[in-house]
């Protein structure tokens, strides 16, 4: 073999090993490609899954907003509602005093009567005698 035939079959030898090396190279950077594509397939269909939950509590909450009966209507309501227990309460303790003044006089009446009972007791036996 002569240097030159030599020199070419070196050559050719290194030739093939950067070609491995490169074919090597390009599997690898593929499958890296690969598995970063497959990573960010997974955290879009994470963002996208997180994404529909924020919008559902959003949902939630609007529909809580919508139902809900605002404070100030509140308050007015609560209002209302003091002013007629406090007028029950009013016309309770005014039916309460009417009832015992209707009870006192009922008392008087019977008093009167019986005092009519008591003095017609001892004045008719005088005036009989007479």
């Amino acid at each position: 073999m002569s240097l030159r035939e030599y020199l070419e079959a070196l050559s050719r030898e290194q030739d093939l090993r950067y070609q491995q090396r490169f074919d090597a190279q390009n599997k690898a950077i593929d499958a890296a490609l690969a598995s970063a594509e497959k990573a960010v397939t997974k955290a879009e269909a994470a963002s996208e899954k997180r994404f529909e939950a924020s919008n559902e509590v959003r949902g939630a909450m609007d529909d809580l907003t919508r139902t809900m009966m605002p404070r100030s209507e509140a308050q007015v309501g609560l209002n209302a509602l003091r002013e007629k227990v406090d007028e029950l309460q009013k016309k309770i303790v005014a039916s309460e005093a009417s009832q015992t003044g209707r009870a006192s006089q009922w008392v008087l009446i019977a008093g009167a009567i019986f005092l009519v009972i008591a003095i017609a007791g001892f004045v008719l036996p005088y005036l009989n005698k007479g």
